[in-house]
């Protein structure tokens, strides 16, 4: 019942921008938010130009465009979480993933596109059997990680590797080697990524437990580090993730109420935070 009652609140609580054809998980694309890579000063945005795209490329600080081209089909920039945050271009701000919103679920396949972000013209369309989403990409842009939902269990998904030139999947799941059988599950709520972009920081919630799942996208392995004192049911809307050196934050309106060393992935809760949510 707490699941079921956690799904019914994401729901409702989903941005406009990260919704598609009413599934609760981030499937679709946030064209007006775009994608930036980290410390990167471009931002790749996307609008609908008739049956095709417009692409932009626009200055962070003004908003410039700084070139724009059309593109054929409609594509958009991935949505990573449902707070609405994006994923797609690579660190080195050579390669952008864009995807095709489904029309129904499950849908019979996913549409990509791998785009050279400097030109502004497809390098590849890629069609994937069955309902995938777009996750991260590595900052060469040689990988890109889609997250495969087997079932119409949103709850059940595996991280997939996608190589960027041939359009093929790995075939092994990428998983943490420590626990190469755990199977993840709950729905993303925050993302933060390592200022190279090798690492992909996610929170999720809603399943099990609430956990990161760090992503290597030059290794094609992660980490799956439990966060035991957050409990999977608590509203965890406002939440981010900020990368500092050493470590993740996770931080709760402005409040660290948690940290994960970037080596160690060992997690510390803050005790002042913690002892007030206790008391509350």
């Amino acid at each position: 019942m707490r699941r079921l009652l956690l799904l019914l609140l994401l729901l409702v609580s989903v941005p406009a921008t990260a919704q598609a054809a009413g599934l609760p998980l981030p499937t679709a694309y946030s064209g007006r938010v775009g994608a930036t890579a980290p410390g990167g000063d471009e931002r790749l945005v996307t609008r609908r130009a008739g049956p095709d795209t417009l692409v932009r490329a626009v200055r962070r600080g003004d908003g410039k465009v700084l070139r724009s081209r059309v593109i054929r089909g409609r594509w958009a920039v991935p949505a990573v979480t449902l707070n609405g945050a994006t994923t797609g271009l690579s660190a080195d701000g050579r390669t952008l993933v864009l995807g095709r919103s489904p029309r129904g679920f499950p849908p019979p396949s996913t549409h990509l596109a791998i785009v050279d972000a400097r030109r502004l013209t497809i390098r590849r369309e890629i069609a994937l059997k069955g309902l995938y989403t777009v996750d991260a990409i590595s900052p060469d842009g040689r990988w890109a990680y889609a997250i495969e939902y087997p079932g119409e269990d949103l709850l059940d998904y595996h991280v997939r590797a996608l190589d960027a030139r041939t359009g093929r999947l790995d075939p092994r799941y990428v998983v943490d080697p420590r626990e190469p059988d755990e199977q993840m599950g709950g729905m993303p709520m925050a993302r933060a990524v390592s200022r190279d972009g090798r690492w992909a920081y996610t929170l999720y919630t809603g399943g099990d437990e609430t956990f990161i799942h760090a992503l290597d996208t030059v290794g094609r392995t992660a980490a799956c580090i439990d966060l035991d004192t957050l409990a999977p049911t608590a509203d965890l809307s406002r939440t981010r993730l900020v990368v500092r050196p050493g470590r993740i934050e996770v931080r709760e309106q402005g409040q660290v109420i948690a940290t994960v060393g970037q080596g160690t992935f060992a997690t510390a809760v803050i005790d002042a935070v913690r002892a007030l949510a206790q008391l509350l």
